[in-house]
């Protein structure tokens, strides 16, 4: 009889020390799977962003573009007011300066 109850309790423990290896086998191949999923998640929004940033980039290069025409065009405008100004005052104006210099 009590050779019996050691012997169940060694069936007990064999089978206890099996469940718990299968458990941390288990708990090991359930972590590797979690830290692949990490990675792939990591990876997939690494590429998300990485499209986002260029997107973002490539508007933020035609809006400086843009500026940069419309600068270009203002410039020339107003190089072409102040040349039509010489062209149309330059006389006065140099006789503007002559009549200051010569005090007349």
């Amino acid at each position: 009889m009590i050779n019996d109850v050691i012997s169940r309790l060694g069936e007990i423990e064999s089978t206890a020390v099996m469940i718990m290896e299968n458990s941390n086998t288990k708990k090991a191949q359930i972590a590797k799977e979690s830290e692949e999923r990490m990675a792939e998640y990591d990876k997939e929004l690494q590429k998300r962003c990485d499209s986002q940033i260029k997107i973002m980039k490539q508007k933020n290069n035609q809006e400086i573009q843009a500026e940069i025409e419309r600068l270009q065009e203002e410039t020339i405008k107003d190089i072409q007011r102040l040349e039509e100004n010489y062209q149309n005052s330059h006389t006065r104006m140099v006789q503007g300066i002559v009549n200051i210099l010569t005090g007349v």
